[in-house]
């Protein structure tokens, strides 16, 4: 009987090694693939960043040659006030517009 009592023993702890080796297997594979995404999430990040802070550059100079051309023909502040007010306007535009898009 004691044969008996540990067959049941030995097949259930053979069965518990198989079952945690095909885990660790897939738990592996998981991991694998979420660093794989991170890594190009992250890069794609970057980019983002990268490009993003090249348009504020390009909008500050952009607005700079603005006020240096209206400047020619208006007075200073009012040039100043003008750029100003053309980029506040863009800018509501563009939160309006993605306020309604991700609606």
């Amino acid at each position: 009987m004691t044969d008996k009592e540990q067959d049941p023993g030995l097949y259930e702890t053979i069965k518990g090694i198989i079952n945690q080796l095909s885990v660790m297997k897939v738990l592996d594979e998981v991991e694998k693939r979420l660093r794989s995404k991170a890594r190009k999430a992250a890069g794609k990040v970057a980019l983002a960043l990268v490009g993003l802070s090249f348009v504020i550059i390009s909008v500050v100079f952009v607005s700079i040659s603005l006020v240096r051309a209206f400047s020619m023909v208006l007075h200073p502040a009012v040039s100043w006030a003008l750029v100003g007010l053309v980029l506040a306007l863009i800018g509501i535009i563009l939160l309006l517009w993605a306020r309604l898009v991700t609606e």
